[in-house]
């Protein structure tokens, strides 16, 4: 997958060693709608019929509510981050989108099989996290597959709920969140803290 975006902006993360050092033939970059939804039909949900960029669902991490709420795809729009190669090829993405004045929902992670297990996934999350805390959010949440926990766990997200199968199309899943208090925002802005 090309990008094809010509309104891009490279974002290089410098974490002081907290997040995998990005080769130097890779980016990581913001990069359009289109481009996100395609990489996510073709390589995350293949066959999957309609996939949008907004998710209607919320999450209450205090109450431990699930809920849905379509009036998301009207007020807010989703941002995708890719990590692409020198080719521009994408071969990790992530995208986000507030839900409201406190949260701010990711979702879609996907990395080529031939970037997996190096930890890059982690700059990608960082940018998602990064546009939130840019947009006054202070929790950001997911709803991780089992077998993707790890890399957001790795991002700085927690576990906020118990694994289930019910009501999700590729469980196991659980609720994960990740508060962007003052030393996490440092964290993700590579800045350092004492």
């Amino acid at each position: 997958m090309v990008v094809t975006s010509e309104n891009k902006s490279e974002i290089w993360l410098d974490a002081e060693g907290e997040c995998p050092e990005i080769p130097p033939d890779l980016v990581v970059k913001q990069i359009n709608e289109a481009d996100g939804l395609a990489a996510w039909k073709a390589h995350l949900w293949p066959g999957r019929e309609k996939i949008r960029a907004v998710s209607s669902m919320t999450w209450n991490h205090e109450t431990k509510e699930a809920g849905i709420d379509t009036s998301l795809y009207a007020r807010v729009q989703a941002k995708f981050f890719a990590l692409c190669d020198r080719q521009n090829e994408i071969v990790a993405v992530a995208a986000g989108h507030p839900v409201d004045s406190t949260y701010y929902r990711t979702r879609g992670i996907w990395v080529s099989e031939n970037y997996r297990g190096l930890g890059l996934i982690t700059s990608v999350l960082w940018a998602v996290l990064r546009d939130a805390a840019d947009q006054g959010s202070y929790i950001v949440w997911t709803l991780p597959r089992k077998q993707a926990l790890n890399a957001y766990e790795r991002a700085g997200f927690r576990q906020d709920s118990e694994f289930f199968d019910e009501g999700v199309l590729y469980g196991p899943n659980c609720y994960a969140i990740c508060k962007l208090d003052t030393q996490m925002i440092a964290r993700i802005r590579g800045e350092i803290v004492d």
